[in-house]
């Protein structure tokens, strides 16, 4: 089948393992793989509204430098989507005449009853011509741990927007839900991806329905190769946010949600943690795009001001990174920053209205080589 060509060739141009997730749940619309399918093994199914059978494969490449290939966590996992036809031809979301979105939703069910979701990227569409999508996600923590024992379940949900063949008319527009189940394994290498830092004046209540000081993640995105002694570093910013089904005050509607965390943000079910990405208000075309947070008491609040710097000389020096323009940017920052190639210890001081953040929680009272989180990872020439 052409499905199968398009999915064996594409693996052999990464030049990396594939990963197939597993298929555990099944959704209204979907359905699994079966014998005479003619969609390869692992794949799921649906029946659009002008009745083709789409084959949908979840699968997670080689990454780039410096990250690591497969579900991983906690850090950056390059995740690809392959969608055809029952034919085998690539469906092309840029211009097929029904299936006119792709989206994902990641969303942690632990086995202590909570749960929470993860921050993604928006569909990458270079090479919707061959069906293929990349969708990031940066994964909190690991589904599987260190001796093969479960934490809970990743469950990642791919969304295809249906228009059910009124392409000037979006009233009809509906969604087909594909769940995947991919198991989430713990990052194994010395290296860190994600650095958090704190500070004791910026509370929420967390996922316990405890007050405690909101955590922050800074996300490694890409390293460059090192030019000249430097190397373009980009990070991904975002707050730890709960909306308990008890907080009325204040919540966003589905509408101020979708502008206020943008692409990489995710609005989270009743009771659920979030990852909003975290940024200055930005004016895009008349629409303002903010971060708004809520407070241990369900009390909302616009973040007005973000910095970022990193240091690779343990806090002598500090290179501020540049916020994203753009509405895919949003919560991302970059700069060139001084760096060899090998082993590179990158230290990060993030500031959120005026408050720095720090490991502990604790005002950094001028310490900073010990009192900022680091990432660490390998830069190469």
């Amino acid at each position: 089948m052409l499905f199968k060509k398009i999915f064996v060739l594409y693996s052999f141009f990464l030049s990396g393992a594939v990963v197939l997730s597993g298929c555990g749940l099944g959704t209204e619309g979907s359905h699994e793989h079966s014998a005479d399918s003619a969609c390869i093994e692992n794949a799921k199914e649906i029946t659009t509204s002008d009745n083709r059978t789409l084959c949908v494969t979840l699968t997670s490449f080689k990454a780039d430098s410096p990250f690591e290939a497969g579900f991983k966590a906690p850090g950056k996992s390059t995740q690809t989507v392959f969608i055809s036809d029952s034919a085998g031809s690539p469906i092309n979301v840029t211009n097929d005449a029904v299936i006119t979105g792709i989206s994902q939703y990641p969303m942690m069910f632990m086995n202590n009853g909570h749960k929470h979701s993860a921050p993604y990227k928006a569909a990458d569409v270079t090479a919707a011509e061959y069906g293929v999508y990349n969708l990031d996600v940066y994964y909190p923590m690991p589904s599987v741990k260190m001796d093969g024992t479960s934490t809970g379940r990743w469950e990642y949900r791919v969304m295809l927007t249906d228009n059910n063949g009124t392409a000037d008319d979006t009233t009809d527009d509906k969604l087909h839900t594909l769940s995947f189940e991919p198991a989430v394994e713990m990052l194994m290498s010395s290296k860190v991806f994600r650095a958090i830092a704190k500070n004791e004046s910026d509370t929420y209540k967390n996922a316990m329905g405890i007050t405690a000081p909101r955590r922050y993640s800074v996300w490694l995105e890409s390293v460059a190769k090192v030019v000249s002694g430097e190397a373009v570093v980009k990070v991904y910013l975002t707050a730890e946010d709960m909306q308990h089904s008890s907080m009325t005050m204040g919540k966003p509607t589905a509408r101020e949600a979708e502008h206020v965390h943008g692409d990489g943000g995710a609005m989270g079910d009743a009771d659920s943690q979030t990852y909003p990405a975290v940024h200055a208000p930005m004016d895009m075309m008349g629409t303002i795009m903010k971060t708004i947070l809520h407070d241990a008491v369900g009390t909302v609040a616009d973040v007005a001001t973000v910095s970022v710097k990193a240091s690779t000389d343990n806090g002598i020096t500090w290179t501020t990174l540049t916020a994203g323009m753009t509405h895919k940017e949003l919560g991302y920052y970059s700069a060139p920053v001084p760096m060899t190639a090998g082993d590179v210890d990158m230290k990060i001081k993030v500031t959120v209205d005026g408050n720095v953040m720090t490991k502990t929680g604790a005002a950094a009272d001028g310490i900073e080589t010990t009192a900022m989180p680091s990432l660490l990872f390998s830069a190469t020439e």
